[in-house]
């Protein structure tokens, strides 16, 4: 959960800056770019939040760990089946090279468009939870 500000909003769907904490400076675990002193995410706001509202975002848990499986585990898997049925068929390392990097990048241009359909639903995405502050 993190605290940020609305920036704006569209229908159900809101975009919401959050400000990166000091206790993160040194971590690198999260989202935040290296220099970055804040960020943007996309999150549903069945709240009712505004423009200018201070509000609790959350990350879904499902979100979390679908995350790290479509940007790590699905490229390693991409990448052995490439490699498994080059050294099963063809025997060039050359190709196996190409087809395994290829597989790893077709996949992430894949999810990006993934990714934009999954930050917005309710299930895996980030919402907001909470309004702490109201703009007038």
């Amino acid at each position: 959960k993190e605290i940020g500000i609305v920036k704006k909003t569209t229908k159900e769907i809101a975009s919401v800056e959050i400000n990166k904490k000091e206790e993160c400076s040194k971590c690198g675990m999260c989202m935040f770019p290296k220099n970055a002193k804040s960020i943007e995410v996309i999150a549903i706001n069945e709240v009712g939040a505004i423009k200018d509202d201070q509000v609790i975002v959350e990350i879904k848990d499902k979100g979390k760990m679908l995350g790290m499986a479509l940007v790590f585990v699905v490229p390693l898997l991409l990448l052995c089946l490439a490699i498994g049925l080059n050294y099963a068929f063809i025997k060039n390392e050359l190709i196996m090279l190409a087809m395994g990097v290829g597989a790893v990048v077709l996949w992430y241009v894949i999810l990006a468009f993934i990714d934009k359909r999954l930050k917005t639903t309710k299930k895996y995405g980030t919402e907001i939870i909470q309004i702490l502050k109201k703009e007038k």
